[in-house]
Formats: structure tokens, C-alpha cells, sequence
């Protein structure tokens, strides 16, 4: 999988860090990534691994880091969607993500209408106002 702002594809156990999995497995340290990542928001403003800056492991490369919505008993579904030019949001499952055409947040605080689910790059689904 690949980490923002590190060259190269690197090897993940478990489940992935991605859209729809924001407490997801990052890489670990191997060639090419010596510290290690972890799952943050990236400039996407959707869940990706970020680097490591050093071994303390404590400090992330954005200081303005975002903490992941909390989900769980909410209305509006129990995952975190990144919604494209709006925030992230509670969806439903299965979620619009990756090659997945599901499930995007409805209105609620701060999104005035339900998101749609679209094809944002090729072969790749998100959600979008």
C-alpha cells in the first residue's frame, strides 16, 4: 500500500487504512519507510497511512492532525465517510469507497443534503455533495 509523501509500495498485515476504515493497519518499518506509518487523514481529507518522523513514534507529520469521527451510535451509520468538499460524515454500510458503489452520508450537522455516491477517479468510487 502505499504511505503520503514516500516513494514506493510497502507491505500492511490486517486490514488496510483507507475510505471506510479510519482505525485501519498502516505499514510498519521495512526498506524505504524506516519508522513506519500510521492511519491519519491525509490531503484527500480521507483516512490514509501517514510517516512516522522518527522512532518516539508519538509525532505525526501534520500537526494539525485530525482525530477520527466516532461513529458508533450514531444515526447516520456506524463508519466514518470522508465526503469530498464537506467533511467527514457517519454512513451506513457497505460504504461508497474505492470499488465499492455504496452507502454516503445523509443530511446532518453540517451537510445540509445526502452525499451521492460518485466516480471519482477511474474505477474509484467516493462520496461527494
Amino acid at each position: 500500500m502505499s504511505v503520503e509523501g514516500v516513494p514506493g509500495i510497502f507491505c500492511v498485515q490486517g486490514d488496510p487504512c483507507g475510505a471506510g476504515n479510519a482505525a485501519g493497519a498502516c505499514p510498519g518499518e521495512q526498506d524505504g519507510l524506516q519508522f513506519g506509518a500510521y492511519c491519519g487523514i491525509v490531503r484527500t481529507r480521507v483516512p490514509g497511512c501517514k510517516p512516522y518522523r522518527d522512532a518516539s513514534k508519538i509525532i505525526p507529520t501534520n500537526d494539525n492532525e485530525v482525530e477520527p469521527l466516532d461513529c458508533s451510535n450514531n444515526a447516520g451509520g456506524s463508519v466514518a465517510v470522508s465526503v469530498m468538499g464537506a467533511g467527514t460524515y457517519c454512513a451506513q454500510q457497505p460504504v461508497c469507497a474505492g470499488k465499492v458503489f455504496g452507502a454516503c452520508p445523509g443530511p446532518e450537522s453540517g451537510l445540509d443534503a445526502t452525499a451521492r455516491c460518485v466516480r471519482v477517479q477511474r474505477h474509484v468510487w467516493g462520496c461527494a455533495v
